[in-house]
């Protein structure tokens, strides 16, 4: 009875020990793990207080900075402009003398400075401690165009910019264009584009007005010479340079003179005499 006593006592201290394993009570590993997740919320609770405490500084370094009257600004500079004077961006950017260079927002000026019709892209940067620097660059008025009785001046494109005003007066060729959903913008800045790269023996400044036809014709209406320019539409760019070939040989004979009308569309250019 003494031996059969002594063998089972190994025998249960074995089952409580399997039993403790699974219960989660006494196990090593059960304890490791119970730390590792303590230090884990540890270091974020840490995290999150340095987090908070540098928030806090950085605020009140941005209320003393904003507060100094070292950078109160003093000049504000901008160029790019021609249409548009210095005076009218600067208020339409609505910056003001003696503000805190820190209080004007970069994002904020440039949308409002964007948000004028002449200017394309707008640029806005700090200089320390007192400067504000502004660069546009504004949209190229290349026609009028008559809209209700108005005259407005139009893009490259023909969009409309703003109306004609006498202080910024600009003399350009008047648009017309038959059918305004013909899609004549792209036909528009094409024409331009090739003006503007020297494809046509004459400039923006010589043409009285240019009309786009539903049938895939272009007249431009020249003031000196008072010569009428008849373009296909299809493959401008070839009937461009065959116009600039003839114009080139009836200005060679001083025959230009005498032209009245200067065609050139299906692959053909040729002159009309008056």
């Amino acid at each position: 009875m003494s031996i059969t006593s002594r063998s089972s006592a190994p025998t249960k201290r074995r089952a409580l020990r399997r039993s403790n394993m699974y219960n989660g009570t006494g196990n090593p590993v059960f304890f490791t793990s119970l730390f590792a997740l303590a230090g884990f919320w540890a270091r974020v609770v840490l995290g999150l207080v340095f987090v908070g405490c540098v928030s806090i500084v950085l605020l009140y370094a941005y209320r003393y900075v904003t507060s100094q009257s070292f950078f109160a600004l003093k000049h504000v500079v901008v160029t790019g402009n021609s249409h548009r004077d210095d005076a009218q961006l600067i208020a339409t950017s609505q910056v003001r003398p003696g503000q805190n260079i820190f209080e004007t927002s970069i994002k904020t000026i440039q949308q409002r400075l964007q948000n004028d019709p002449w200017i394309a892209e707008a640029s806005v940067r700090r200089v320390m401690p007192d400067r504000v620097e502004i660069h546009v660059r504004e949209k190229q008025a290349c026609f009028w165009i008559r809209r209700n009785r108005e005259l407005y001046y139009a893009d490259r494109r023909g969009q409309i910019i703003g109306p004609v005003e006498p202080a910024k007066f600009i003399s350009l060729p008047v648009l017309v264009v038959d059918t305004p959903d013909m899609g004549a913008e792209n036909i528009l800045d094409q024409a331009v584009r090739l003006i503007d790269h020297k494809m046509l023996p004459f400039g923006l400044a010589s043409m009285s007005y240019l009309r786009v036809y539903e049938d895939d014709v272009m007249e431009i209406l020249l003031d000196s010479p008072q010569i009428t320019i008849v373009l296909g539409i299809r493959d401008l760019d070839g009937n461009c340079r065959r116009l600039a070939l003839v114009w080139d040989d009836l200005r060679q004979r001083d025959e230009l003179k005498a032209v009245r009308v200067l065609q050139a569309f299906a692959g053909k250019a040729w002159a009309t005499l008056g």
